[in-house]
């Protein structure tokens, strides 16, 4: 039987690390000042799970950003329209990378059906950042950091395979 177009295990690999690291300078950046700093600590972070890729680890540095954006501050921060892609891209990745050999591949068609989901887990997502951003502006409004940092955890949770939770 003969497959289809495939994606390399070293190219999964890269994907990981690209968004890790974007990942990692963006919410790092919220606290540090310096962008080389938030630059190479994003490296450092993105070395660390593209080397150990199953969980905790990726799930660890999801939440360490959203504690990082919490603690930067206490209004809505657009960027998270950006995380909430890349926080998807890297716990996906990662689920893909410890279960693909670097000599592996996965077939184009099978990366395809989980991006359907993940069309849908992002479209919710960004339509709760979208609310919180909105609310932003009315009085009282540090609850929804609150909030967008929740989404970020269950973020976390939603595309963790179930079958993880089983064990």
């Amino acid at each position: 039987m003969a497959t289809g177009p495939t994606v390399p295990g070293p190219g999964l690999r890269a994907v990981l690390f690209g968004a890790t690291a974007v990942f990692g300078a963006l919410t790092v950046h919220s606290l540090l000042p310096s962008l080389l700093g938030s630059v190479v600590i994003g490296l450092a972070l993105a070395a660390a799970v593209t080397r150990f890729p199953r969980p905790p680890v990726p799930h660890a540095i999801v939440l360490a950003g959203g504690a990082a954006l919490l603690g930067a501050s206490t209004a809505f921060d657009p960027v998270v329209f950006a995380l909430l892609p890349l926080v998807h891209l890297v716990l996906r990745a990662s689920w893909w990378v410890a279960r693909v050999p670097w000599t592996g591949a996965v077939e184009r068609r099978v990366l395809a059906l989980d991006l359907r989901r993940a069309a849908l887990v992002q479209a919710l997502c960004q339509g709760l950042a979208l609310v919180a951003f909105a609310a932003s502006g009315l009085e009282g409004s540090g609850s929804w950091t609150v909030v967008a940092a929740l989404a970020l955890c269950a973020l976390a949770v939603l595309v963790v395979p179930r079958t993880w939770w089983r064990r």
